[in-house]
């Protein structure tokens, strides 16, 4: 639609279309007062777990053992290792052939004022019969002499330890030493090692001793007894 004014031809519609592209226009300037759209917050990823690649829950960054499970120390070259392998102790060797001798680091005990021994030095009496067997080979004859404390009578002393003696030589023979290259001998009271009234010198010299007699058929130099003993009347037996 159209009309003339002061000679110009005006469009209605034209005016219509300018007129909302204005209002349009208008309508979108921005008061500042609308509430800004929502922005969405970055989602954190989730870091990796660390690497602990023997599994035994220490980081391989902090494990000075990688490949080996071990356990946390506060020494950084230990932390994560296994502890050290304890080495196992070898048993005390209580029994050996010394020159003439069968040494025993350990002492056969005996019932009180008896020959009977006590359950306690089986393992001891085991020990001497094994290195009799696998390492006396050579030896022909070993006497086995029984010692007492001074305490007692001294024939009473005499007749004990020499039970004890027979006793040991008793408990060998029953574990496969020969009979044949043992013997025994009771010496009382009368060899001591400590001279002394002490209950610890009393201990001690009560004994059994081993005194190797001979060699592939030969006799050695052992002494055998000793001087007070001679003269009691208690004299080695002879070696034939």
């Amino acid at each position: 639609m159209s009309f003339i004014r002061n000679g110009l031809t005006v469009s209605i519609a034209a005016f219509g279309l300018v007129g909302a592209m204005a209002i349009g226009c208008k309508a979108s300037v921005s008061t500042g007062t609308e509430a800004a759209a929502p922005t969405a917050s970055p989602v954190a990823a989730t870091p990796p777990p660390p690497v602990d690649s023997d599994g035994d829950g220490i980081p391989d960054d902090k494990d000075a053992c990688k490949d080996k499970a071990g356990k946390a120390s506060d020494e950084a070259d230990k932390n994560g290792c296994p502890e050290p392998a304890k080495l196992a102790m070898a048993p005390v060797q209580k029994v050996e052939i010394v020159g003439n001798e069968v040494k025993i680091k350990d002492k056969i005990m005996f019932d009180l004022g008896k020959a009977t021994i006590k359950p306690e030095s089986d393992k001891l009496i085991d020990e001497i019969a094994t290195v009799l067997k696998e390492k006396g080979g050579d030896v022909d004859l070993i006497e086995v002499g029984g010692h007492a404390d001074k305490q007692g009578d001294d024939k009473a002393n005499t007749k004990l330890t020499e039970a004890r003696a027979k006793a040991v030589v008793e408990a060998l023979v029953k574990r496969g030493v020969d009979a044949k290259k043992l013997r025994a001998k009771g010496y009382g009271e009368f060899c001591p090692e400590d001279t002394g009234d002490s209950p610890e010198a009393h201990e001690k010299n009560r004994r059994v001793q081993f005194a190797i007699l001979k060699v592939k058929g030969k006799k050695t130099d052992i002494k055998l007894g000793c001087d007070a003993a001679a003269k009691a009347g208690v004299k080695p037996d002879p070696v034939l």
